[in-house]
């Protein structure tokens, strides 16, 4: 519904701009909506009785578009079920969107929920709930959220098995990563000088703010991958390195990109191809395949340029093995043909999935062991990602095993060790306050003034 009640938005903001400027409406595609066929005409659409949004954490955002869609719904519904697996995805801030969908919400703006929770420094920053303000905020949820513990389930699920493996970057990889943190970490400490912590990155109204350096750490995020991603502003149109038949399905850009990049570094061999991680990555796979033949691998990762490098990597050693992609790139009408020839594989082809599509929404009891290639800003999310395959469903006799890579002697696989552990800290302090036992009362906590 809410997909649809933003296509019908946008019709209508179409179609006024075409009138505006006196240009033809018959120019402009009418979508298909096919819950409502009349919600184009009538925004306001019919009175909801219930409404039901799931993965609910998607609209946390209270600028996006997708959020106003849902709250617009919201409005015109008696009630509202918002349900998610990770209420909390990032931090404790995220809980100022699904509060707004409350009936008789106390809290008028979010300025006031966050004066009201959070520790207001003197001079005027904003840190993170202390403990009167984690007890205000647990009450508050209280009084509208209902958490159920993994343990309701925990007797319908295959045993989680969890390892981290450590690597070490090369010495000229470690020196550029360095190099593109020390940059990072001298603005950032600009920035919050100049505009305070909670402002540090961010411009007016809370919005983005190129600055603050977190081009270079998305710099040193990607050369702590492979050194190529850092390279991604150098293509040409010519060379052939990786033939386009041999990787139909890569995006013309990124087969250029890697043509142009072994062009520079006079590629002789798969050797040269690797990075330290992929290095590491590929002979974890191969390890995983001698001990558990047979079992579907997944393969995580946030960079899909890094995904399609890894499939080039895989296409190219000596025992090839077929990578199947499944990320934003892969078309909506292919995805469910990737999964389907995944699972059928028996172990014969890995999966590279991103993060953004398939961290929620999927179903890939089939699997039965995750590699997350790099740490993650949230580790929520990598929970999310941990449970495609790890579910109802999955078979009990078969555990999932993780692996998850991290640089050992890097600064920026460090910096979102430490990140996502302080987030998932805090999250859990909050979590305990509303996740209960069936039948259980919640506990009220009267002193909290």
């Amino acid at each position: 519904m809410v997909t649809q009640w933003r296509l019908a938005h946008r019709y209508r903001a179409a179609v006024k701009r075409h009138r505006k400027n006196k240009g033809h409406i018959s120019q402009i595609k009418r979508p298909m909506c096919a819950l409502f066929p009349d919600i184009i005409e009538d925004l306001e659409c019919k009175r909801i009785t219930n409404l039901v949004i799931d993965e609910a954490q998607c609209i946390k955002n209270c600028e996006s578009k997708t959020y106003h869609a849902a709250h617009h719904l919201g409005g015109q519904a008696e009630m509202v079920v918002l349900m998610s697996g990770t209420i909390l995805a990032n931090n404790w801030e995220d809980l100022w969107s699904p509060l707004t969908f409350a009936k008789d919400n106390p809290v008028p703006d979010f300025d006031t929920f966050a004066n009201i929770f959070a520790d207001v420094q003197e001079d005027g920053d904003v840190d993170d709930p202390g403990p009167q303000g984690l007890a205000r905020l647990r009450q508050l949820l209280n009084s509208f959220v209902i958490g159920r513990g993994e343990q309701v389930i925990k007797d319908k699920l295959p045993e989680l098995m969890i390892k981290t493996i450590g690597f070490e970057l090369t010495s000229g990889e470690k020196t550029d990563v360095n190099t593109s943190m020390a940059l990072y970490s001298q603005k950032m400490a600009g920035s919050i000088k100049k505009r305070g912590r909670r402002a540090a990155g961010k411009g007016k109204g809370g919005k983005k703010h190129p600055g603050a350096g977190l081009g270079d750490l998305s710099n040193a995020r990607q050369i702590s991958l492979h050194p190529l991603l850092a390279e991604t502003t150098k293509f040409s149109k010519n060379n052939q390195f990786f033939s386009a038949e041999a990787m139909d399905d890569i995006p013309a850009d990124k087969v250029r990109l890697f043509n142009e990049w072994h062009a520079n570094a006079s590629l002789k061999s798969l050797e040269d191809l690797h990075s330290s991680r992929t290095r590491t990555l590929v002979t974890l796979v191969y390890k995983i395949i001698d001990v558990y033949p047979g079992e579907n691998i997944m393969i995580f990762s946030e960079s899909t340029l890094f995904q399609a490098l890894l499939r080039l990597i895989f296409f190219k050693t000596a025992e090839p093995i077929e990578c199947l992609v499944f990320n934003g790139d892969t078309p909506e009408e292919k995805r469910e043909g990737v999964l389907t020839e995944f699972l059928s594989s028996q172990g014969q082809k890995l999966l590279l999935i991103g993060r953004g599509v398939g961290g929620v929404g999927l179903n890939i009891q089939g699997a039965s062991i995750v590699i997350i290639t790099e740490p993650w800003w949230c580790e929520s999310w990598e929970v999310q990602a941990i449970k495609r395959a790890h579910r109802r469903g999955a078979n009990l006799d078969t555990p999932i095993k993780v692996y998850k890579l991290v640089a050992t002697n890097s600064t920026v696989d460090d910096k979102f060790v430490t990140a996502s552990q302080d987030k998932h800290d805090t999250n859990m302090m909050i979590a305990a306050g509303f996740v209960r036992a069936d039948g259980v009362s919640p506990e009220v906590e009267y002193d909290i003034s």
